[in-house]
């Protein structure tokens, strides 16, 4: 038998992302704060690439001309470089945006982990409900995130350590133990107080005092200062919103990066602005690439310098289509009417306009949309379909004159335009923070 050796070619089709294709996904991924950085680093490296000077308006931080089509103010300033404070940070954030508390915390949470641990942090946090406990044990988080358990276990510690606190807990004991000890090192302590949360929890909602402190063997007047201790230092839930006694969401100043402003030449009636593009105004300097024509070094700096501004090009116009589409498609979101046109999704955006779904979700990921109403809002906001009903429920409590109850808010949506169940009202109620009307 012979046994011989030889190479054929055959024909293979399929795709092969160019470094353009990889360029742009990676560009359109960055949420806005990151692509700054990525700018102010090809600046540095790049002499071919420069930025112009905007006049920015004095009262809202936006690149504009008096008067600024966005606050609508006739100051402004010209700046070459952005003023910065003395920790080295932009001043003049723009209109500051209600941030949820998990995006808030896993902000925080990846500055406290290594880099390596950024995507545990990432699972650690999404398995937050809305209490702020962890609905998934250790080993559930590292079979999903593709980590050890170690791993998964020191990021959980660095987040109750360093988050809102109680955040973190598996249950209620567990949240108000969390809660004993950051009180503890704030220098707030009782002596029995995480002996009664530890083992007598149940006993101690009973109101079973005697037999706690029997079996405890202390008085049973110091248990009873143990529960008002609870009742007065402890909350029922993780403290996403701040201190005890804190009521208002976490307000965390964000430069939008598209601004919807009325336009009445346009067909929905609204004009679509990437303030990125504005903002960053970058160019090759034309002398440079004159120059560059008898050398190949400074050449390679120009074409270089054109391959980053086309992928930025590539990136504002994504965003600009995606948000005139949605504007096209949901203009009473936009105008802050009562929701009338069905739920919009990423898939559809993706659809109408010929784009992979990927494609809309890093598009819009990060993203904030400044409103006409001057309001700001993530980008994600327009793909809930609860956003106008509960946009109107918290403007009904807002103005309320006594607490009003979820019957009689349910019957104000109504009245409204949004036809809503009482236990949905309530849900909604739940999710805005806002405690029912006997405690409120």
């Amino acid at each position: 038998m012979t046994v011989t050796a030889g190479l054929e070619l055959m024909p293979d089709f399929g795709m092969v992302p160019t470094p353009a294709l990889v360029a742009y996904a990676t560009v359109l991924a960055l949420p806005g704060a990151e692509l700054e950085q990525t700018v102010a680093g090809e600046l540095a490296q790049n002499p071919a690439l420069i930025q112009d000077e905007a006049r920015v308006c004095g009262s809202c931080g936006m690149p504009a001309d008096p008067p600024c089509p966005y606050c609508l103010a006739g100051a402004a300033r010209t700046e070459a470089t952005p003023a910065r404070d003395p920790a080295g940070w932009p001043l003049g954030a723009g209109p500051a945006a209600p941030v949820s508390w998990a995006d808030a915390v896993l902000r925080d949470l990846r500055l406290a982990v290594a880099s390596r641990d950024c995507s545990i942090a990432e699972a650690v946090v999404a398995s937050l409900d809305d209490r702020g406990y962890l609905t998934a044990r250790p080993p559930e988080l590292a079979r999903s995130s593709g980590a050890d358990v170690t791993a998964v276990e020191r990021v959980v510690a660095i987040l109750r350590e360093t988050g809102p606190s109680g955040v973190g807990a598996y249950d209620l004991r567990d949240s108000l133990l969390l809660q004993l000890d950051r009180r503890a090192i704030q220098g707030v302590t009782h002596p029995v107080a995480r002996a009664v949360v530890a083992d007598h929890l149940d006993a101690l909602a009973r109101g079973a005092t005697a037999s706690i402190a029997r079996q405890l063997d202390v008085p049973a007047e110091q248990v009873s200062d143990a529960r008002e201790f609870i009742r007065r230092e402890l909350l029922p839930r993780p403290d996403v919103r701040g201190e005890p006694g804190g009521n208002d969401p976490a307000i965390v100043p964000v430069r939008p990066d598209v601004a919807v402003a009325a336009a009445a030449d346009r067909p929905a009636g609204f004009r679509v602005e990437v303030l990125e593009e504005q903002r960053l105004a970058l160019r090759v300097d034309p002398q440079f690439r004159r120059l560059a024509r008898g050398n190949a070094a400074m050449s390679e700096l120009v074409r270089k310098g054109d391959f980053f501004l086309a992928r930025l090009r590539e990136r504002w116009s994504t965003m600009r289509r995606i948000t005139e589409h949605v504007v096209d498609r949901r203009p009473d979101l936009v105008r802050g009417q009562p929701a009338t046109g069905k739920r919009l999704t990423r898939a559809d955006v993706a659809a109408g306009l010929g784009l992979h779904p990927s494609t809309v979700s890093r598009a819009t990921a990060g993203r904030y949309v400044l409103l006409p109403s001057r309001r700001v809002l993530p980008f994600t906001a327009f793909f809930d379909g609860s956003l106008g009903v509960r946009s109107r429920l918290q403007d009904i409590i807002a103005t309320e004159a006594r607490p009003l109850s979820d019957t009689e808010l349910c019957d104000r949506l109504q009245r409204a335009g949004y036809r809503v169940a009482r236990r949905t009202v309530a849900k909604y109620r739940s999710q805005l923070r806002v405690l029912p009307s006997t405690q409120r």
